[in-house]
Parts: structure tokens; sequence; C-alpha cells
């Protein structure tokens, strides 16, 4: 490429140029195979913007010191080298370049070196990937939006009966939320690596491990230890994302056991969204037995409704949505939903329902809201009809109408994600149907603070990833 660097980075961030981002922080940018001729080229884009080092704010200099090992990770865990030395810009001192110096990554197997495109600077390559740490977020010193800090932690090792994933997306579910604010669990023991939902790929496994091997793309389950059959006590003990540690980590260690394999047709990302919200659907609608032409209520329009409606449109059955905006309630029609109730507009949103199913009520409600919406949603099921408790959106405690529920048979059950069969079984259904995922928004590692801020805020519709 003949074009001036800062030509060929506003080539690169228009997507003119086809290549991979294979890291991205608050002050950089790399992409993977920007030059056709040589495969493997990484370039660094600092987010300044400067054309040389001295231009670069102290804060941005330092900064980009201290990045490179994760640049390395980045671009070493992109390609596959595997073992390596490094060489800084071809053996030249690296202040004789201007916009980036060129450093190789050489693999000792002996192929071919990758080329690194890196802003100027004193850098010492050599020295730097010696003190490789992974990058993982934690809860620390407290609980609150405050206190979430981005770590760099030593390389897990998988024990007996253990794989290594490389972590490579995440997704938040609302505990997720109210486990960093300390509202979930309050004597949670700290630091803690939140979100109970990630994606990634095997990279090692440890003596005795079969079910999974290397090179294996795979999906933690969020509660390690329910395998299949009835839940147990013991069985919250090995939660993802409290009280163990989640999966907003480059690499985590998990059981082989706590492992599923990842749809084919998916991303990580949309991978990353299945394990709570999706199984969560799954478990209480296709297991509890929905049928062609039933109804079903879902209340909002996040993940684990989102997911519902793609399983109900599926299965053949009718569903009726709410939301407070019309223009979620539009894209909900879009899914495949039969109608929709605007709950601002319509706070007896109950009656509203049973109108549109010509006066019967719906045969499920999945209930999210918790304890403001479950007297509405008493009012929209039909005499024998099933009630799952799924969320606390809007409260933990209510006073409810026990005749409501008695005199009118009405089921009304908990519903904790599901096991790893039910995960398989949604899995299978998935690929089937080509089932994808609804993402509302995907926000960088560094980021991570800001979509939790983004769920807080309750405008999302579907999915909030994390990409790692």
């Amino acid at each position: 490429m003949s074009e001036s660097p800062a030509t060929v980075f506003d080539q690169i961030l228009a997507g003119k140029i086809p290549c991979h981002r294979v890291y991205e922080d608050e002050h950089v940018l790399a992409f993977l195979d920007v030059n056709p001729l040589a495969p493997g080229h990484t370039l660094v884009i600092p987010k300044e913007r400067k054309a040389h080092l001295h231009e670069l704010s102290d804060e941005s200099a330092a900064a980009l010191g201290r990045v490179l090992p994760r640049l390395c990770r980045a671009v070493i865990r992109a390609t596959g080298v595997g073992d390596y030395n490094v060489l800084q810009n071809n053996g030249r001192p690296a202040s004789q370049a201007v916009m980036h110096v060129h450093f190789h990554i050489i693999p000792k197997s002996g192929r071919t070196g990758l080329g690194i495109g890196w802003p100027a600077g004193n850098l010492e390559p050599a020295a730097a990937v010696e003190m490789l740490a992974r990058i993982a977020v934690e809860i620390r010193d407290g609980f609150g939006l405050d206190h979430l800090a981005l770590v760099e932690r030593p390389d897990p090792r998988p024990g007996p009966g253990q794989a290594l994933v490389r972590v490579r997306a995440a997704s938040l579910n609302y505990r997720d939320l109210l486990m960093v604010e300390g509202r979930y669990n309050p004597r949670q023991k700290l630091p803690l690596v939140p979100c109970s939902d990630g994606a990634g790929e095997v990279v090692a496994v440890g003596e005795g491990t079969s079910r999974v091997r290397p090179g294996d793309r795979v999906c933690g389950i969020f509660a390690q230890g329910w395998i299949a059959g009835e839940p147990t006590r013991d069985m919250a003990r090995t939660t993802l994302g409290g009280p163990l540690d989640g999966m907003l980590a480059e690499l985590v260690a998990l059981r082989e056991e706590g492992l599923v394999k990842t749809p084919e047709h998916l991303t990580d990302e949309e991978a990353a969204t299945l394990p709570c919200a999706a199984v969560t659907a799954w478990s209480s609608l296709v297991e509890g037995g929905l049928k062609a032409g039933e109804s079903v209520l879902l209340l909002g329009t996040g993940g684990v409704s989102l997911f519902a409606l793609q399983l109900a449109v599926l299965s053949g059955a009718r569903a009726i949505v709410t939301s407070s905006s019309d223009e979620k309630l539009e894209r909900a029609r879009l899914l495949g939903a039969a109608a929709g109730v605007n709950y601002r507009q319509v706070p007896e949103w109950g009656a509203k329902v049973k109108e549109l199913t010509g006066g019967a009520g719906v045969d499920y409600v999945l209930e999210v809201g918790g304890a403001g919406t479950l007297p509405q949603s008493l009012q929209a099921v039909r005499v024998g009809g099933r009630i799952y408790l799924i969320g606390v959106l809007s409260g933990n405690a209510a006073e409810i109408s026990i005749p409501a529920i008695q005199m009118r048979s009405v089921r009304v059950q908990g519903v904790l994600v599901g096991s790893r069969a039910s995960f398989e079984a949604l899995n299978r259904a998935a690929e089937l149907h080509r089932l994808r995922p609804v993402i509302d928004r995907s926000f960088p590692l560094h980021e991570a603070r800001a979509a939790f801020e983004h769920m807080a805020a309750g405008r999302h519709f579907g999915k909030i990833c994390i990409r790692l």
C-alpha cells in the first residue's frame, strides 16, 4: 500500500479495506491482515490520530507502552502462532519510525512471522511480552459501577477434567447488574468477575478431559453443577458470575461438564447470549409444553422475552408483547408477535390482554417484571394457565390475591434458567431452524461500565454484549 498512513487509517475505519479487528481499548485499535500481500500484518491505530509520537499526549504515549502486552496477546491468539520471539522494527531503533514502527512476532516453530505496525516510541516488546497477563473485569473493594475495574490476571491453568476457554464475548443479564450493584447478594465475596454468560474457544484441556478439545467453540452453562434433571440445593453454589467468577475475562478454566458446543451458524457474540436468557425461555415454554395454537404473554423486549417470542413463533403459538415503546412493539411484530400492548398508555394491560384473547386470557405468561407486574399478569392469564416467574425488574415483594390463583387454578412456577441438557436441546433446535439471537449493542471490554449503564437505562431491545 502506497498511501500515507493517515489515508490508510481512514480507509480501514470506513470499512473500505477488508481486515479483522483484533484489539480495541480507549487508546488504540488493532487490525489484522490489513495488507493482503502480507498476511498476518497488523496495524495499530492511535485513537488520538497524531502523526508523530511527540504530538501524542503524555497520557496516551504512556498508555500505548502499557498496552503492548495486551496487543501481542490479541495478535497471537488471532493467528495461533504459538511460542514466539519478538524483534522490533527489523532491528532499527524505534525512534526512526514516524507514524508507526514495525516489529515481528517470530514463531519458534519456524512459521512465517507476523508484521506488527505500532506507534513510534521507545518500547521494549521482548521485555513486555515476558510480562503478559490476561485481562478481566472485576468488582473490587465494594459494590457499584464505580467499583468495576479492568485488571490483569495470571493465566489460569486447566486442572483435571477442566478446559481452558479463551472467551471471545460475554452478554449481560439483569442478574449481572444486580450483582455489580450489590442487590443480588450483598454478602458476595469480592473481588468477583461478573457475567454469567460467555462464549469462546477451548485452547487447552486438563488431564482426563474428553468432552471437549482445543479448537472447540463452546459456551459455559449458568449453573456448572446442573447437568440434567431437577435442580438441587448444591446447584445454586455453582453459578457463574456469583458465587463463582464469571465470564468477563479473557481466559477462564471451567469444568468440562459445564460446557456445551456452540451452534456452528452463530458468532461468538450471538452464542454468548444463550446460556441464561435463551435457556430460560426454552425451559419455560418448550419444556413447559407450549403447543401450536396456544397463546403466550411476554413482558418487555429484553433478552428472555425476545428469545421466547422466537420460540413461540417456531412452535406455532400466538405471542402478545408488552412494552412502553410503540417502536419496540413494532419491531416485535416484525419478529412475529401477533399483538402488542403499550403499558404506559394502557396501565390496566392485563384486561387488555384478556380482551385480545377473546376474554379467555393467555395460556402462558413469562413474568420478568416481578412484584410490580404480577397482579396484571394474574389478570391476563386464563383459568388453568401458567405464570413463569423469571425476573424481578420491578421489585422482589408483592401483595397478591390468593383467590386469583387458587380459585382459577393458575399455576405459578419459578424458573432458574435450566440444566445443561436443556441448553443442548435448545442448541439442536437453534441449529435446525437457524435461530439467531437479537443483539441490541456490543461494547469493547474497556467499556464494560458503559454496557452496564446501558442495561440500567432499560432502553435496549434484545441482548447487550461485550467483546473480549
